[in-house]
């Protein structure tokens, strides 16, 4: 519970906590809250708040408090310029944009492999605000559906290398990375991207423990 982190700069403050975890906005009004949800109050009680729900599909620009401090994933990220001119994320951007049907395999068969896979998940791509491009996700768990930005490559390294960091600096694990990224972010290969980025982190490479030799 993100509150709890920055407790010092919102006690005595009246704020605003937007969520799309629609079931939080009922939360001070359950007449008998029990285990979880009487846990929840019992920290939310010290502070002045209000809840407001937003939808998931409206969370696509990050906030500094609950998401990754970079200015890459904030607000002030100018992505309709970066994904026009992507030499690959472009000719994508523009198909969508101007609403024209997936290309066939077989006009992009000179392509090269991150092309013809956005190509093939054109029916997932949308415009944002008629601006940015997005790629609807589905998640295995029923309900869960998101949109990701689509990140243009001079972007790429510097996201999965903030949000390995964390937001407290903890460097996450890979698995833990990965759920992050994918939360907000799709490109074509970004797994191996995440991965690159653990690899890469001096940090991480002083604490990590070399595996025992078997005999």
């Amino acid at each position: 519970m993100h509150v709890k982190k920055f407790r010092q700069y919102l006690l005595g403050r009246s704020f605003v906590i937007r969520t799309d975890h629609a079931a939080l906005q009922w939360l001070r009004r359950t007449p008998e809250p029990i285990g979880q949800q009487a846990r929840w109050l019992e920290i939310l009680e010290e502070f002045d708040f209000q809840i407001q729900h937003r939808p998931g599909m409206q969370h696509c620009y990050a906030d500094s408090l609950s998401r990754s401090v970079s200015t890459v994933t904030a607000d002030r990220t100018d992505w309709a310029t970066l994904q026009r001119s992507d030499p690959v994320i472009g000719p994508i951007y523009r198909l969508v944009q101007a609403g024209e049907p997936r290309p066939t395999p077989e006009s992009v068969a000179a392509s090269d492999s991150e092309m013809k896979s956005l190509c093939a998940q054109c029916d997932q791509l949308v415009m944002i605000n008629g601006e940015i491009l997005c790629r609807n996700f589905v998640s295995n768990k029923p309900g869960e559906t998101h949109q990701q930005v689509v990140v243009p490559s001079a972007l790429r390294r510097e996201i999965v290398d903030e949000l390995h960091r964390g937001l407290n600096g903890g460097h996450l694990g890979y698995r833990r990375a990965k759920a992050t990224v994918r939360r907000r972010f799709y490109w074509p290969g970004w797994a191996s991207d995440v991965r690159l980025a653990k690899q890469r982190c001096h940090q991480c490479a002083k604490f990590q423990h070399p595996r025992p030799h078997r005999q």
